[in-house]
């Protein structure tokens, strides 16, 4: 499985010099790229990745004004041509620190302890350890044990997977869908190749309208999960009843 990197960095040179270098690399993705404070928060917002390449200084901004955001990121690279920000870097748990301009032997030398920490994190793969009835969820970050019947829906997203529990809390996963297919599969509906769902977590559900597709209303959760044509029917295949789910009829 490819290592999915970001580059976040207003210098559009030193990106260039970075892209050019990780394109070399056969086991490393390019993800997204940003110049900017406003883009670089979108992009951690929306794009998952397990690396992060970071320029400490972005226009008029320190990078740490992002740090809200970095623990959606397992692993923060910075790189700078400041070497006086190595420890505030390192109090914030970034995984390296790049000098600029970064050369080639020194981003194979990060690149080669990135892959032994995920590969000692694979080899340790949350869930073998977790007791009968409860799954270790790995986000990257931390490792949050849950009930496997507290699982509302998992949606597939492309290599990840998003789990949403009965409290409405969200974890993203490295963990594949047809993974959570073989553990779950007595405990979910597969509407879909990219959702499954508890049928008693569903509080309601919107039928398509000119302006939305279908959605289901996950109880506790605040944002609604979109489902296409495919998961409609599953969804009204199942329910047969329209007293299963709220708004579901014939």
């Amino acid at each position: 499985m490819p290592i999915r990197v970001l580059i976040v960095d207003d210098n559009e040179l030193d990106r260039l010099n970075l892209r050019l270098m990780l394109s070399r690399v056969t086991d490393i993705e390019l993800a997204g790229e940003a110049g900017d404070v406003p883009s670089a928060r979108a992009l951690l917002e929306q794009t998952p990745a397990d690396a992060l390449f970071l320029d400490i200084r972005l226009k008029d901004q320190k990078a740490f004004a992002l740090k809200e955001s970095l623990g959606k990121i397992p692993f923060v690279i910075f790189t700078t041509l400041y070497e006086k920000y190595a420890l505030q870097a390192f109090n914030v748990a970034a995984f390296d620190y790049l000098l600029k301009p970064v050369t080639m032997q020194r981003l194979a030398q990060t690149l080669e302890r990135l892959r032994a920490r995920m590969d000692a994190r694979s080899r340790n793969a949350p869930g073998a350890s977790a007791p009968a009835g409860y799954l270790l969820v790995d986000t990257g970050t931390q490792s949050v044990m849950l009930k496997c019947e507290d699982i509302a829906a998992v949606l597939a997203e492309s290599d990840y997977t998003r789990v949403i529990d009965r409290r409405g809390r969200e974890f993203l996963t490295r963990r594949r869908m047809k993974e959570w297919l073989d553990i779950l599969q007595n405990r979910l509906v597969a509407l879909d190749r990219s959702l499954l769902v508890n049928l008693d977590c569903i509080e309601s559900f919107a039928r398509p309208t000119e302006n939305h597709p279908a959605r289901l209303h996950i109880r506790n959760h605040s944002k609604p999960v979109e489902i296409g044509d495919t998961a409609r029917r599953r969804l009204l295949e199942v329910c047969k009843s329209g007293d299963r789910l709220n708004g579901i009829g014939g």
